[in-house]
């Protein structure tokens, strides 16, 4: 589920997801993440982003080479969804927000039942912006399914926002645009062996050949010229 609100000037996009569980296959986990993809992949880059819910993902102390989306604060080992989480979060630079925030065991897990205990449940919010994060934390006792922790944040969102040039996606309706764009992309997309280096060097590669094909809004836009 996804949600866009408008506070103010400031544009938010709230996520909601439940990823497939360990036993499920590679495919049914494949599918959802790439459907997770396809909403970050149209969002501006000026709106905010907050996706969370419950990825059935572990995400290990070490954050070596992944500094950037990683505070270094969590408990576990990793599993094969904390893998995807990972690659999800550097593709779209989103910050771990449970991460960043060096708490006690107690207000670390978020997942109880039978006696196991774990750190499942995970909120992401935009890197760039996570200086308007103020704290991460879980409430014991407040939750709906008795298993589950509710995990909140407290954020005090910027006033101020950066205007990017925009893609005009919307061209996409017209169907000679929508043939040569579909055309250029299949012709320069490139196999890779790491997934990782594969979503970040094809998205240069779409966002580029959407730019020439389709062109990009001034920064001051024009009062006759909205996306329809």
């Amino acid at each position: 589920m996804s949600l866009k609100l408008g506070l103010g000037a400031t544009i938010v996009n709230v996520m909601c997801a439940y990823a497939p569980q360990t036993e499920c296959t590679d495919e049914e986990k494949d599918t959802f993440w790439e459907e997770m993809d396809q909403e970050l992949g149209i969002i501006s880059a000026r709106e905010r982003v907050i996706t969370g819910g419950d990825p059935n993902s572990h995400l290990i102390i070490s954050r070596e080479g992944i500094e950037r989306v990683h505070g270094n604060w969590g408990v576990g080992e990793r599993n094969d969804g904390g893998e995807r989480v990972i690659y999800f979060a550097v593709a779209f630079v989103l910050a771990m927000i449970k991460t960043f925030f060096e708490k006690n065991i107690n207000r670390l897990i978020t997942y109880s039942s039978g006696g196991r205990e774990s750190q499942i449940d995970l909120l992401l919010f935009k890197r760039d912006n996570l200086k308007e994060v103020r704290n991460n934390k879980v409430i014991n006792g407040e939750s709906v399914a008795a298993q589950h922790r509710l995990l909140v944040i407290d954020c005090r969102l910027s006033k101020k926002t950066k205007m990017d040039q925009k893609i005009k996606w919307w061209k996409l309706k017209e169907e000679k645009l929508r043939v040569l764009f579909k055309e250029r992309v299949l012709e320069a997309l490139r196999l890779y062996e790491d997934l990782q280096e594969w979503r970040t060097e094809n998205s240069i590669v779409i966002l580029r050949i959407g730019e020439e094909v389709l062109g990009k809004l001034s920064r001051r836009r024009p009062a006759n010229d909205k996306e329809s």
